[in-house]
C-alpha cells in the first residue's frame, strides 16, 4: 500500500487515529488485529503500533474472553502502564529459572541469620551449613550419576513377530486348530 501510495497508483488517504480505520477492513472487526491503513499511519510517523490497537486475547497473558466491549484505539500510554508481562507473570513462580530465585533467598536467609547470631553459635551455625550443602551436593551427583547411567527414556519397541494368520474377508485370526487343519489340506492338495 505505501509503495502504491509513492508511486503514484492510490491517491493518499486521510487517516485520522482517533476515529480509526473508516475503509471497512475486516482484519480489525473480525480479529481484532490493526489493517494496513493502522500499519501505514505508524510507518509514516516512524513508531511502534501501540498495544491498544491488538485485542487483549492477542496479548502473551491476556484474557481469551473480555464481558466489556473493545474498541481499538491509538493509545501508547497504555503500552507504557503495562498491563502484566512475561516477566511480572514469573515473579511469583519459584521455579521459573530452574529454582534459582528459590536458592538465591534460601542462601540469603542463611546469611542473615548468620549476621544476627553470637560468635560461638555463628561458627556451629556455619559448619552445619556447609555439611548439609556437601551432602546435599553429594546426594544429586549421586542422582545425576545414576540418571546419566540409565536415562530417562522408553525402550525401544519390540518387534512383532506374529504367527497369526487371517483368511480373506475375516477379522479374527485362525485359532491353532483352524491353522493344523488348513495346513493338512494343503498338504493334501500338493500330494
Amino acid at each position: 500500500m505505501a509503495d502504491e501510495i509513492e508511486e503514484g497508483k492510490d491517491e493518499e488517504f486521510e487517516f485520522n487515529r482517533d476515529e480509526g480505520c473508516g475503509f471497512g477492513c475486516e482484519l480489525p472487526v473480525r480479529y481484532g488485529l490493526p489493517c494496513r491503513h493502522w500499519m501505514y499511519a505508524s510507518t509514516v510517523e516512524k513508531c511502534q503500533l501501540p498495544l491498544s490497537l491488538f485485542h487483549p486475547r492477542w496479548h502473551l497473558d491476556g484474557p481469551s474472553v473480555l464481558y466489556d466491549r473493545w474498541v481499538m484505539t491509538w493509545n501508547p500510554e497504555l503500552d507504557e502502564e503495562g498491563g502484566p508481562t512475561l516477566a511480572s507473570h514469573y515473579t511469583d513462580d519459584w521455579y521459573a529459572a530452574h529454582g534459582l530465585q528459590r536458592a538465591e533467598e534460601s542462601a540469603l536467609a542463611v546469611l542473615e541469620k548468620l549476621k544476627n547470631l553470637p560468635a560461638g553459635m555463628a561458627e556451629l551455625f556455619a559448619n552445619t551449613f556447609i555439611k548439609g550443602a556437601e551432602s546435599l551436593l553429594t546426594q544429586q551427583d549421586k542422582i545425576h550419576a545414576s540418571r546419566e547411567r540409565f536415562p530417562l527414556m522408553l525402550p525401544e519397541p519390540l518387534a512383532e513377530n506374529s504367527n497369526l494368520r487371517y483368511r480373506k474377508g475375516e477379522k479374527r485370526a485362525m485359532t491353532g486348530l483352524k491353522v493344523a487343519e488348513e495346513r493338512e489340506r494343503d498338504a493334501s492338495r500338493q500330494r
